[in-house]
């Protein structure tokens, strides 16, 4: 049987060039379930349900238990960022393109209320809606604009760094913003568990946004990864359950109690990281 794939060398790392074309039906089930989890979460927080539901109550667990499994979802997006843009051409019309995606978008419905509602609208609104990125006034939009600009260079070291050399770096980034934090704020160190240590605004930045690029990117680019195909589902489900299940009691009692139980948010961060490599080697 003849080989009609193409297999080109970029440092140690294989890039394959024969996959098919079409869309990864995984990939796209992927961003359908974290986009109804973001949903979710959303209709959670600021439709109002957590502040209406009342602690020790099985509404209050409930409310909080699909915050917890909705928690991973915004970042699974950053993950297949990485998935799939370490093998794509970088081209710099992508960020032009977003920028003006979301004016259109913000244009039309700053429009809107300026017709039904003239009265609150004021020149501030406008500027935020043509300047949306700059405004921050979309956390993920912006801080994604901001990985665009910066992934080819991710792209080439990626690809130049042997596989195992990607690996430590993502063992490394885990440890040192998600494991370490952590272990400083127990005994007998007990630093600050509010300090921002690295600069990860509780995972609204582009610094934790390349980090699960670079995750995403080695899940691609791994073969030990995909040699994990028969046991993935099994292993990545147990892990993302077990990490739930402990993160579903901590993280309410973190919010009633929160003079008694500090925890940082870098221990949501590994996380995210567990509950997003759950989803995405299953898919």
């Amino acid at each position: 049987m003849t080989e009609d794939k193409t297999v080109v060398e970029a440092g140690s790392v294989t890039m394959d060039k024969g996959m098919p074309k079409g869309r990864n039906q995984g990939i796209e089930a992927l961003r359908i379930v974290s986009m109804f989890l973001i949903v979710v979460m959303h209709t959670l927080k600021q439709g109002g349900v957590l502040v209406a539901a009342n602690g020790s109550t099985a509404h209050f667990y409930l409310a909080w238990f699909l915050e917890v499994i909705a928690f991973c979802a915004v970042d699974c997006y950053a993950l297949i960022s990485g998935y799939v843009g370490v093998q794509a051409r970088f081209r710099w019309s992508r960020p032009v393109k977003l920028w003006l995606q979301v004016v259109f978008y913000t244009v039309l419905i700053t429009l809107f209320f300026q017709i039904c509602y003239p009265s609150g609208m004021n020149y501030k609104y406008w500027l935020k809606a043509l300047f949306p990125v700059l405004s921050r006034e979309y956390w993920y939009i912006s801080c994604y604009f901001g990985l665009m600009i910066f992934m080819p260079v991710l792209n080439e070291g990626i690809k130049a760094l042997p596989v195992k050399q990607l690996r430590n770096m993502v063992i490394a980034a885990v440890v040192l913003f998600c494991v370490l934090p952590v272990l400083l704020q127990g005994y007998p160190f007990n630093f600050n568990p509010e300090a921002d240590y690295f600069g990860l605004l509780n995972g609204y930045s582009v610094l934790w946004l390349m980090v699960l690029y670079l995750i995403g990117a080695y899940i691609r680019v791994s073969d030990r990864v995909r040699q994990l195909k028969d046991r993935k589902i099994v292993g990545s489900g147990t892990a993302y359950l077990g990490s739930l299940c402990v993160l579903a009691g901590v993280y309410p009692e973190t919010f009633r109690r929160s003079e008694i139980l500090r925890y940082s948010a870098e221990l949501y961060f590994a996380y995210y990281i567990v509950g997003c490599s759950g989803f995405f080697t299953v898919v």
